[in-house]
């Protein structure tokens, strides 16, 4: 079952680590196929990518996941 993790970025400061310690819970629960969107911001430019492209990545991303996890907030 592959996993999108979805929850609060924008103005958020410690978003990362609240990802990657959502991706590291579900790791532990047997849940390897994770769709992680925080992990977007290592590998695109952020500072040359809107508000409205980064979410057209999302929900193209979101479109491939069978489930939905949301983190707090």
């Amino acid at each position: 079952m592959k996993l999108y993790l979805s929850g609060p970025i924008t103005g958020v400061n410690n978003y990362r680590k609240n990802f990657e310690e959502a991706a590291q819970e579900l790791r532990w629960r047997g849940y390897t196929d994770l769709i992680t969107p925080a992990e977007l911001c290592t590998v695109l430019p952020v500072e040359h990518t809107t508000y409205e492209q980064y979410m057209t990545m999302c929900m193209d991303l979101l479109e491939m996941a069978d489930a939905v996890v949301l983190l707090p907030g």
